[in-house]
């Protein structure tokens, strides 16, 4: 059976149902532990103030980069696909995907803890050799995020890491350019960077 790798985390693009019935498209980093899931949520994230809520999710671990940057609105709306065991739907995309539900959650610290128990997995599509672009286009997005996180913050902010997080983006892009041709990953990954520097110029510290 197809499953995410021992001790380490392993990015995911997650489709969380919600108390309410709706749904929310997130990155998540997830890592495995005797058959069962695990998420760290992290405060002040829009995540953190829905996974509460959360009960089902369709985890894709995707064999492209590109559901990545669609997940955080970039590029395009994701798409989903009906889920074979679970209400909630599963992003269209090849990769393997776990179906799965919450079944406990615990504050670690200053981060909540969610605990996925699968109830199915499979891959979908054909698997496709790593490619530099990929993990480039992670970190891009990882610096992107916590840009935004400290730009919209009410507590103060540290501009020096600020700066060392957009040296992580500008570095990413680079590193983007020359791994692919593919010219819609350049578009998202040159995307997502003006959006990493929009951020960075309302937080004052450019």
């Amino acid at each position: 059976m197809p499953c995410p790798a021992p001790r380490r985390f392993n990015e995911s693009v997650t489709v969380l149902r919600l108390s309410d019935s709706s749904i929310l498209v997130t990155p998540l980093g997830i890592y495995i532990n005797n058959e069962i899931l695990y998420a760290n949520v992290y405060p002040g994230t829009r995540l953190s103030q829905k996974a509460p809520e959360a009960y089902e999710a369709c985890i894709l671990f995707p064999f492209d980069v590109k559901p990545f940057y669609y997940s955080l609105n970039i590029g395009k709306k994701i798409e989903t696909r009906r889920a074979q065991n679970i209400s909630t739907p599963c992003p269209r995309y090849d990769g393997i995907v776990v179906e799965a539900v919450i079944t406990a959650r615990a504050k670690k610290g200053n981060k909540l803890r969610l605990a996925l128990t699968p109830l199915a997995r499979y891959i979908k599509g054909e698997p496709k050799p790593y490619s530099r672009e990929y993990g480039c286009s992670i970190e891009l997005l990882i610096a992107l995020s916590r840009i935004k996180f400290w730009a919209t913050s009410t507590r103060p902010i540290p501009c020096n890491k600020l700066v060392e997080l957009f040296n992580t983006v500008t570095g990413s892009i680079q590193c983007i350019l020359h791994a692919t041709w593919d010219e819609e990953v350049h578009r998202l990954a040159l995307t997502a960077a003006k959006e990493a520097e929009k951020w960075l110029l309302l937080s004052g510290c450019a």
